[in-house]
């Protein structure tokens, strides 16, 4: 989520630096979302609740973590549509067009799932909203994983790569050594 949030920044898509530091309120939200969720799952396998039909997101904390899903939601999509919008480098502006709307799927996934499983019987509702919450996953992360490949990464974020020098054969020998020494 942060990673797709800071993407919505512009951050690697349209500067090839990340800069966190100036997006601390998305790493703290992230890690907080983390937190809640980890509570409410820990909370719901726990054995005084065993005999409860209740689905974890029906619940007010259930609800607070859905409601944070559909904030990212709209952050991801305005600042990705603000970032789109004022790029005028041909990379960045297919990247948003491209990977914008499937990725905002990791955003949706949720609030549909949750919206979902109240309309489930709890018999059916565990394997049904596992299955959904598991495609979408997979789905928006496999998107994500091909935007990485080096043959499509050079299209469509701005790496910098001209700023590095490369390793000369040299400097490679001694780092090898230093290791095997080390070992």
């Amino acid at each position: 989520s942060g990673l797709l949030l800071l993407f919505a920044h512009g951050q690697c898509v349209c500067a090839p630096d990340l800069a966190c530091g100036e997006h601390r309120e998305v790493l703290l939200g992230v890690a907080l979302f983390g937190v809640l969720s980890f509570a409410l799952e820990a909370w719901s396998d726990s054995p005084t609740r065993n005999a409860t039909t209740e689905y974890i997101y029906d619940t007010r904390p259930g609800m607070l973590l859905v409601a944070i899903d559909l904030l990212w939601l709209w952050l991801y999509v305005s600042r990705s549509w603000r970032s789109h919008q004022a790029e005028s480098r041909m990379k960045p502006r297919l990247f948003y067009r491209r990977y914008g709307a499937p990725l905002a799927l990791w955003f949706a996934a949720l609030p549909s799932v949750a919206m979902l499983a109240r309309t489930l019987d709890p018999w059916v509702r565990f394997r049904i909203t596992f299955a959904l919450n598991g495609l979408v996953h997979v789905a928006a992360s496999s998107a994500l994983v091909h935007s990485f490949r080096p043959h499509m990464a050079s299209k469509l974020y701005e790496l910098g790569t001209n700023e590095y020098q490369p390793v000369s054969a040299e400097e490679l020998d001694k780092f090898l050594q230093e290791d095997d020494e080390d070992i």
